[in-house]
């Protein structure tokens, strides 16, 4: 009975986890190409970061990604929200309280980090 449990429980184990992995990795994104702010990342930031009530730069925190300088002050704990804390309801990005998504498309996920280990080239 025990060996049935043990079996059951890491057979489950084994398909969340391959569920899981096929949902995140898509084979046609390569982090060897470089992105940029202003050929890939625009449309992500706009999508999930500066869109009216979150960071337009016209909400009461005061936080702007509507432009590069002006996300620059926050670029060194951009992995820390976006990546580490993303499931923590009060840090993690996105956030679930705006008019926005609630969480990245696995896709743009992939991308966005992808920019960040490559130390946010602009252009």
């Amino acid at each position: 009975m025990k060996k049935a449990i043990i079996s059951s429980i890491m057979l489950s184990i084994i398909v969340w986890l391959g569920c899981t992995r096929e949902t995140f990795v898509q084979e046609d994104i390569d982090c060897d190409d470089v992105l940029t702010y202003i050929d890939d990342m625009i449309p992500i930031i706009d999508t999930y970061c500066a869109y009216s009530g979150c960071h337009d730069g016209n909400t009461s925190n005061a936080v702007d990604y509507t432009s590069y300088s002006s996300m620059e002050r926050d670029f060194d704990q951009m992995f820390d929200r976006v990546v580490t804390q993303q499931a923590n309801a009060f840090r993690g990005m996105p956030r679930d309280d705006g008019d926005g998504p609630d969480e990245f498309e696995p896709e743009d996920f992939i991308l966005f980090n992808c920019w960040i280990d490559q130390n946010f080239p602009e252009n």
